[in-house]
């Protein structure tokens, strides 16, 4: 069964890309890390800098605007 870890309004770019590593280290149980609504810096940063650790380690990572999306 897969295991979907949601991060919601997130602002820090740190808490963005150590969610990343904590998928990283569960890489056999957390499936794909879905991220909505960052603002700020972590939008600008973090999700890039996520994305390019996902990339790197072969996870899976969804970004979407809003919780509705």
């Amino acid at each position: 069964m897969p295991l979907f870890i949601a991060l919601h309004n997130i602002h820090s770019v740190q808490r963005v890309i150590d969610m990343v590593r904590v998928v990283k280290a569960f890489k056999n149980i957390v499936s794909t890390l879905i991220i909505t609504k960052a603002v700020g810096a972590a939008a600008q940063s973090g999700i890039p800098e996520a994305f390019k650790i996902a990339f790197k380690e072969s996870l899976k990572i969804i970004y979407l605007q809003d919780l509705n999306d």
